[in-house]
């Protein structure tokens, strides 16, 4: 098993990657088939090295647009088919 980890610096921004009840996280390990542990501000993706790598990719662009444009008002992750809003 491979592991990957990600610090983030700002716990608001942590929260906001997470989503409501970790839901973005969740739909990164099924989307990635990947299993995340969430430690404080601190994520370890673990599963086979393509999809840890893919997924820590997801995460650290997802983050990249928290920093740049702040907090959303819809979920950062959705599925196909469905809308963010609520």
């Amino acid at each position: 098993m491979f592991e990957r980890l990600i610090n983030i610096e700002r716990m608001e921004t942590a929260i906001s990657l997470f989503g409501s009840f970790d839901e973005n996280i969740k739909l990164i390990e099924q989307s990635f088939d990947v299993h995340i542990v969430i430690r404080g501000a601190e994520l370890k993706i673990q599963g086979d090295v393509e999809q840890v790598m893919q997924a820590e990719k997801a995460v650290l662009s997802l983050l990249h647009l928290l920093r740049n444009a702040g907090r959303t008002k819809r979920p950062l992750c959705h599925r196909h088919g469905q809308r963010g809003e609520r």
